[in-house]
């Protein structure tokens, strides 16, 4: 079936986001085969109760919650996952993702995981890394890094951090981060080379095959220093490389990478 009438057949009477895998993964193709027979669509919270579930049962619909202080969709399912805030374009009533790749990407990788708001028990002491400026410079080289087909994710202290704390840990000098070597795009680096962002590259480690590392500074400050570790993976488990002042290097070795996901920062 051609994609525009497989979007004329899905095209709902309400506003709706297409968050369907089986329709999104397909619309770049010449055929979009058949149409399943319960589409999934996201619908905003605001639109509830009018767009009821039982009214509309050739949908699956999803409701989400598009919060004005957040970067994200908040989706109500099970599980309860978030996206980043994708551009769009409308067929009728239909919104449709306009880059499907990245969406589907995204999607992947879009089960949220709450942290666990432990509390540590510290001297008092101030903190190195300011919250506000820290969590907009990495969400700033998120975005910056996702253009280049890349998805990094928390690694080291900073995953320790969110994941125990819900927070930056207050002594931490730095921010880590790590991305599967399978994405490494060299454009990347010549982006970075050319100045072609907020960012400036300010030391490289290792090799693309062996303990590759990336350190990141925004253009203007040297806070936060970011590193961005490539993950590599054998038949038992994952790991990234580490290199010392004095030049030792070191392998951190993790459970096999099966698919990493959102968190609230």
């Amino acid at each position: 079936m051609n994609c525009s009438d497989v979007l004329a057949r899905v095209d709902p009477p309400f506003p709706a986001l297409l968050i369907d895998e089986r329709i999104i993964g397909r619309l770049n193709r010449t055929d979009c085969g058949t149409t399943p027979t319960q589409i999934r669509l996201g619908v905003d919270m605001e639109l509830f109760p009018s767009v009821g579930k039982k009214n509309y049962s050739y949908y699956e619909i999803v409701y989400y919650q598009n919060l004005t202080d957040k970067d994200y969709l908040r989706f109500n399912s099970s599980p309860t996952r978030i996206i980043p805030r994708i551009p769009i374009w409308v067929h009728g009533n239909l919104s449709i993702p306009s880059d499907t790749k990245r969406f589907l990407e995204f999607w992947k990788r879009s089960k949220l995981v709450k942290c666990r708001g432990m509390k540590v028990g510290r001297n008092t002491q101030s903190r190195i890394l300011p919250i506000e400026t820290t969590l907009q410079a990495m969400s700033s080289l998120m975005s910056y890094i996702t253009n280049f087909d890349i998805y990094p994710f928390l690694n080291g202290g900073t995953l320790l951090g969110w994941y125990r704390e819900c927070g930056i840990i207050p002594h931490t000098t730095d921010v880590d981060f790590a991305a599967l070597i399978e994405e490494h795009n060299p454009d990347l680096l010549t982006n970075l080379q050319n100045n072609g962002t907020k960012f400036r590259l300010t030391r490289m480690l290792g090799r693309v095959n062996d303990s590759y590392e990336f350190t990141f500074k925004p253009l203007d400050s040297d806070r936060p220093s970011v590193d961005l570790f490539w993950m590599y993976s054998s038949e038992n488990d994952s790991w990234v490389g580490g290199t010392s002042s004095d030049g030792s290097k070191y392998k951190y070795t993790y459970p096999k990478y099966r698919r990493f996901k959102g968190e609230d920062v």
